[in-house]
């Protein structure tokens, strides 16, 4: 009976149904693989199963209806539900049923008549939780016509599959930005771990949102964790990263981090008063302004202020009042009192009008009446610093005054609601006016510039290396631009300029971070914190022993190291399924009683004093395992190679359940089967492969075979070169190399040029030089010929560059006949030169090579006229009558000299061993005769 072997005990529930338009049936392997279907259990008292009514759709011919699955709970089905359809009856039974899906049904009997037909959630419900399944139905004659029978049923009950035994959650962290961390960047790496001790993660299943929108395809991910460099997902204020997560066995584990970040404002923030104004404001001078915040009990409603400074801390200043001697200071307590009095200032019975306190609490300052600022440390003198005239405000009153790091003053004038700037040059020029503050058409009264301010924020600050942290500077105050100085070890040395970034530390300890920010007035500021990069414990476990029969007796141990501190936990999982049965403090040695057959992974946790933590785990079989048995056939060729697998298991206390096949022996198991252990695989690449058979019994137990398959394939040509690049003429040496998995390299063969035509045969792996004389790009080939002559040709790329010829200098190109010879060698030297922007004047020969040149030679007219070839010069004397002269000493006479003094040039081409003479003096023309040699 078909289907029947899935059902037990199920109650039948009639369903009256018609259906939809037509989908593709999934293939049988894609489900099988997501659902054991020989591991069901009925559950149709556990759910609920509705159907909607059936309609007919005339254009398809096609009847449609849809079922929904319902987990009422109170549990969760961690595994896959199966919703069956069976026991179809129709009014005429010679009608062909076709059952159709989108995506998840599956005809188990594979006989071309769907009954029964399984439709697989492929969904872990929850309590309350549903899923939604189209299904379709189509009804054909013995001609294949579209036919619409009534009436029709059929039965539907709910299955699942049984559970493997793994149903704890896969553990996530989102390690930064930290839940309920405020951090001080908008970019921040977002970095998240995981693990699983039972099934593992399935990290194909990462789905992580950033404030609701879903980011999952832009993080990285290994086995340990993920990483992504945000861009512009995070803002100022708070936000939330949602992660989830499946391990292999479908449970799900999420994680949450709700955090704020801060930015500080570029802007700089400016404190100002206001002629006739008992109050302080602050604008960042973008057109608005707000009050400084002073606390209200200062209680200066009868004063105006007339000068002011802000001190280096946030929240202290420095003031005097209209029509009062001295300087006043409040640490922002709500309290205030004398700081300096104007004898100390060396004024008596003056006001101060203008103020400014440097780091060494000099001060700086006018008084009412005066535009020159003077300068005090409070002996009760002064001197001049810089006179209204250097400010360019000759004759009139300084109002308010800041000094910057760079030696720039910003002042406002009485009666003017501008900031000006001076370098003291006698010049000055506006730096800011009323409206910027936000106080247009109103004088400015006092006026400082808020001090810049640093800090570091670190995240984390304190873990186990590799510890990666995410730091960011901290900045109020200032002018921008900002430049920024880490130093993030304590060393002395710059080791980043950026504002924002993250550094891992690989060695554990205790680092010093500084950072040092300046702003555009060359104003200063630094941060100090520390980071402690610490060691978690290392840990090695052991089991005695680690197989064995029901009941087994293990002894545990462990070999625990922490560096830098001392263990405080010791803790063991003996089942490996994530909860620990048992603890110490003082030690990791202890025993456990196996009862039950099966594969454990026993698991030791370590924490250090630090909080820190380290795992190891070791596997102990109880049971008897069972025994694999692998053979292949063939088992060597070329590829493509089509090879027959045959494995067999055999369990002396159960039975066989699971065939697995690792192909190339790589690790991952291929291919799998719960009934056999046969099948074929086709090998496209040449190599030695261990192909690996795994059988599992049902304990859980397992045992491998494996079986060697050699691919036969082309050798592989591995080519190098050096150097790769230079100028010309390059002569570079060739490395000749290849390999060959099947066999052995025989001969070498290098094109140089890369024309095609191969320039050098070896019969080894030997090495070669080439030299290139002209600038280009060369794909020097080499090509390797192995035992069964297949080749394999592999390039390196060579890059000749010409030599460097600055505009204005010749280019000299050399040759010699013959440059070769035994001793005494006579060689004729063949030079010539040209120059792009006039004319060779001069020809040098050094005919040793060591730097010093022995002969040279004017290029004159003639050098000129037969354009660079060189020559030398024969004296033939003065003669009355005729003479001979041998110019090219082969003993026969060449020349005829009379009656005048004659010099004669021997010119030799470039091209062909040519000799031109060239016979001339001052009282007569040239005459010149060729003679070949």
């Amino acid at each position: 009976m078909r289907g029947r072997v899935f059902r037990k005990g199920f109650s039948l529930t009639a369903l009256a149904v018609f259906l939809m338009p037509a989908f593709i049936l999934c293939s049988q392997s894609n489900l099988q693989a997501a659902v054991d279907f020989t591991n069901l259990v009925e559950i149709s008292s556990q759910v609920t199963i509705i159907k909607s009514a059936a309609r007919y759709n005339r254009s398809t011919r096609t009847f449609f209806f849809r079922i929904n699955i319902t987990n009422p709970g109170p549990d969760t089905f961690s595994q896959p539900i199966v919703a069956v359809i069976d026991d179809l009856v129709i009014s005429n039974p010679s009608y062909n049923v076709t059952f159709m899906d989108t995506d998840d049904m599956l005809d188990i009997d594979s006989d071309g008549y769907i009954n029964p037909v399984y439709i697989v959630s492929n969904t872990h419900l929850a309590p309350g939780a549903s899923v939604y399944k189209n299904i379709q139905v189509a009804f054909r004659d013995a001609s294949g016509n579209l036919v619409r029978p009534c009436p029709f049923r059929f039965t539907i009950q709910a299955f699942a599959t049984q559970s493997t035994g793994d149903t704890t959650l896969p553990k996530i962290s989102i390690n930064y930005p930290l839940d309920a961390s405020t951090i001080g960047t908008d970019t921040p790496k977002i970095i998240i771990t995981y693990s699983d001790d039972d099934s593992g993660v399935n990290t194909g299943s990462l789905n992580a949102l950033i404030n609701t929108l879903d980011k999952s395809s832009l993080f990285t991910t290994t086995g340990l964790g993920a990483i992504y460099q945000t861009i512009n997902e995070i803002a100022a204020g708070n936000n939330t990263i949602e992660v989830t997560l499946d391990d292999n066995a479908g449970n799900s584990g999420n994680a949450t981090s709700n955090f704020t970040v801060t930015l500080s404002m570029d802007l700089p923030l400016y404190a100002f008063c206001l002629n006739q104004r008992n109050w302080i404001f602050q604008s960042p001078a973008d057109g608005t302004y707000t009050q400084y915040p002073i606390p209200a009990g200062l209680d200066i409603l009868d004063f105006y202020i007339q000068a002011l400074h802000l001190a280096s801390s946030s929240s202290g200043q420095y003031f005097s009042f209209v029509d009062e001697e001295g300087i006043y200071y409040s640490p922002g307590d709500s309290t205030y009192g004398l700081y300096m009095t104007s004898t100390e200032l060396g004024v008596p019975g003056q006001y101060v009008d203008a103020l400014y306190i440097d780091a060494s609490n000099m001060i700086y300052f006018s008084v009412v009446g005066n535009g020159d600022i003077l300068q005090s440390s409070g002996d009760d003198t002064n001197t001049t610093f810089m006179t209204e005239d250097d400010l360019g405000i000759s004759g009139m009153d300084l109002d308010a005054l800041y000094i910057t790091t760079n030696g720039k003053v910003l002042f406002s004038v009485s009666g003017d609601g501008t900031i000006l700037e001076s370098s003291g040059v006698g010049s000055n020029a506006v730096y800011l006016n009323s409206s910027d503050l936000g106080v247009s058409g109103y004088d400015i009264n006092a006026f400082s510039l808020k001090a810049l301010q640093a800090g570091i924020s670190a995240s984390p600050s304190k873990g186990g290396i590799p510890l990666d942290v995410q730091f960011s500077a901290l900045k109020d105050g200032g002018v921008p631009p900002y430049s920024y100085e880490w130093d993030l070890n304590g060393d002395g040395t710059i080791d980043d300029t950026r504002p924002n970034f993250s550094y891992i530390y690989q060695v554990y300890g205790v680092y010093n971070v500084t950072l040092a920010i300046k702003d555009a007035f060359g104003s200063s500021a630094s941060d100090i914190i520390t980071i402690s990069a610490l060691s978690a414990p290392t840990i090695i476990a052991a089991a005695n022993p680690s197989t064995g029969g029901i009941p087994l007796d293990v002894a545990f141990s462990a070999t625990v190291t922490d560096p830098d501190g001392t263990i405080v936990l010791y803790e063991w999982d003996f089942e490996g399924d994530g909860t620990y049965d048992w603890s110490s403090s003082t030690t990791s040695n202890t025993t456990h009683q196996y009862t039950s057959s099966g594969l454990y992974q026993a698991t030791i946790r370590a924490t250090d004093n630090d909080g820190l933590t380290g795992a190891d785990s070791i596997e102990v079989t109880v049971g008897i395992p069972p025994t694999a048995s692998a053979s292949a056939n063939p088992m060597s060729g070329a590829a493509p190679l089509d090879v027959s697998f045959t494995g067999t298991g055999t369990d002396t206390d159960g039975a066989i359940v699971l065939y697995e096949w690792d192909f190339e022996g790589d690790g991952s198991y291929d291919w799998s089967n719960a009934s056999s252990g046969n099948t074929t695989h086709t090998y496209t690449y040449s190599g030695i492969f261990n192909a690996t058979l795994r059988v599992t019994d049902d304990d859980g137990l397992n045992d491998t075979a494996s079986v060697l398959i050699s691919i036969a394939g082309p050798p592989i040509a591995k080519p190098k070169a050096y150097p790769i690049s230079g100028e010309a003429p390059l002569t570079v040496t060739f490395f000749s190399d290849g390999e060959d998995i099947d066999g052995s390299p025989e001969y070498y063969d290098w094109d140089f040029n890369g024309d095609g035509t191969f320039d050098k045969h070896l019969i080894a792996s030997m090495n070669t030089t080439y030299t290139y004389s002209n600038a280009g790009t060369y794909n020097a080939a080499l090509k390797v010929t192995d035992n069964e002559g297949l080749t394999g040709t592999s390039s390196v790329t060579i890059n000749v560059t010409a030599p460097p010829n600055p505009q204005g200098y010749p280019t000299a190109n050399a040759n010699a006949i013959p440059t070769n010879g035994g001793a005494p060698l006579d060689v004729v030297l063949l030079g010539s030169g040209t120059d792009p922007d006039g004319s060779i004047t001069k020809y040098e020969w050094d005919f040793e090579g060591d730097g010093v040149y022995d002969w040279e030679e004017l290029a004159g007219s003639y050098g000129n006229t037969i354009s660079g070839f060189i020559y030398n010069t024969l004296d033939a004397g003065s003669y009355n009558s005729p003479a001979f002269v041998d110019i090219d000493n082969d003993g026969d006479m060449d020349t005829i000299i009379k009656k005048f003094s004659w010099k004669i040039r021997k010119y030799f081409s470039n091209k062909v061993l040519q000799i031109m003479a060239v016979l001339y003096n001052s009282a007569c023309p040239s005459i010149s005769r060729s003679k070949s040699s």
